[in-house]
């Protein structure tokens, strides 16, 4: 029936860290240009994690992302309590479009542009064409007249729309062969039974006489 009372200890209860993810200036990142993701809790170390994977070297209260995916961060207390802090930011990434057309012309039809620009990982991209006379189309794939016979620089440009730095230009230089303005030949006066020498004008490849 013998007992005895232990001496009395105290036991400290530390809540678990509330922390929370600030939201960032964008959702997206603009290829290489990275999204800084941040938290207002100080705590005694952190550390960021990229679809559920530790980021090697991420321990700090800030981080600079680079990539698609989905951040969390957990974070640590000044007496080692550990929670993951509240907020998930999933981002995505564009990089710049790949920017290609071909051409088709012609004598006196018009011109017509074909884009064969890759803009997969770009997002909603706008197009601007310079046909290199002074005009201009926002057109996918345009057609234009041009009105005189010339060597003309073409360059089609394409933008991303959410990453307005992100811009790809490319150029083609064309030649746009115009027929020459009809001419009135001079009359000639034949004889019968004679031959008479016509003469056309050079500088044609074919010639089609009539009456033959």
């Amino acid at each position: 029936g013998c007992s005895i009372t232990s001496q009395i200890s105290s036991v400290i209860v530390n809540p678990l860290p509330q922390a929370n993810i600030n939201l960032p200036s964008q959702n997206f990142i603009c290829d290489i240009q990275p999204v800084n993701l941040s938290t207002s809790y100080i705590g005694s170390s952190y550390q960021w994690y990229l679809n559920g994977g530790i980021i090697s070297g991420a321990s700090q209260q800030s981080y600079n992302a680079l990539q698609p995916g989905n951040y969390t961060l957990e974070v640590t207390s000044s007496v080692g309590c550990k929670s993951i802090a509240t907020g998930v930011i999933s981002l995505k990434k564009y990089q710049k479009p790949t920017v290609d057309f071909s051409i088709s012309t012609g004598c006196n039809i018009p011109t017509i542009f074909n884009n064969l620009s890759d803009t997969t990982l770009s997002g909603q991209v706008n197009f601007l064409w310079n046909f290199g006379d002074g005009n201009q189309s926002t057109l996918y794939s345009p057609s234009h007249n041009y009105t005189n016979g010339n060597n003309y620089t073409v360059t089609l440009s394409a933008t991303s729309l959410k990453c307005p730095s992100l811009t790809s230009l490319s150029s083609q230089i064309i030649t746009v062969p115009v027929s020459p303005d009809g001419i009135r030949y001079t009359t000639i006066d034949a004889l019968i039974n004679t031959n008479t020498i016509l003469n056309a004008r050079s500088g044609a490849v074919n010639y089609l006489w009539t009456p033959s």
